[in-house]
């Protein structure tokens, strides 16, 4: 299954308007820097578990 492939699924499923009220909320396999990608494009509202190897891990909490 391609990364991501949940998101597109949500966003053929639901319309604009119902897909920005939804809170996605995934493990740490969702915390790629496509799937951040399409969260945003969709405006969609996610809670991730983040590994503690990714790089990026340090930089998302600061962003809180």
């Amino acid at each position: 299954m391609e990364r991501g492939s949940h998101i597109h699924t949500l966003e053929m499923e639901l319309d604009p308007d119902q897909l920005r009220k939804l809170v996605l909320v995934s493990d740490s396999k969702f915390f790629s820097e496509g799937n951040v990608r399409k969260a945003h494009l969709y405006q969609l509202l996610y809670i991730s578990l983040v590994s503690e190897q990714h790089n990026l891990r340090e930089a998302a909490i600061e962003l809180l």
